[in-house]
């Protein structure tokens, strides 16, 4: 009898799983089934607290995310145009680390920014 279950798909479908497990602030995350798309802002063991576009947070059980498709905190690069709506700063990478990233303003100002509010401009 054929194997019904092939080893390939489930471990797939266990780096999936891992994945979601593995989600940190900033990360960008859907929750399909309620209809919730935004940036990890915070998360227990359980649980992470998204912030929608639209400015609305909502905690969703860590099992109901999938990774959002597209680029998030973790693809920010040097050269790269993006904005940190909180403070009105839009402007080029200069520097990153993991928690802050240094913006360029357009008047040659250099501001460091929280990464968790900065956002790719597209």
């Amino acid at each position: 009898m054929g194997n019904l279950c092939p080893a390939d798909s489930a471990q797939a479908e266990k780096k999936d799983e891992l994945d979601v497990f593995e989600v940190k602030i900033g990360d960008k995350v859907d929750a399909p089934e309620q209809r919730i798309s935004g940036k990890v802002l915070k998360r227990t063991t359980t649980d992470v607290l998204v912030e929608q576009e639209s400015g609305k947070k909502e905690w969703v059980d860590i099992e109901d995310l999938k990774r959002a498709e597209g680029p998030g905190v973790e693809d920010i690069t040097a050269g790269m145009m993006v904005e940190d709506a909180s403070q009105n700063i839009k402007g080029t990478v200069v520097k990153k680390t993991t928690t802050d990233v240094a913006i360029k303003k357009a008047d040659g100002k250099v501001v460091w920014c929280d990464i968790e509010d900065v956002k790719i401009v597209k």
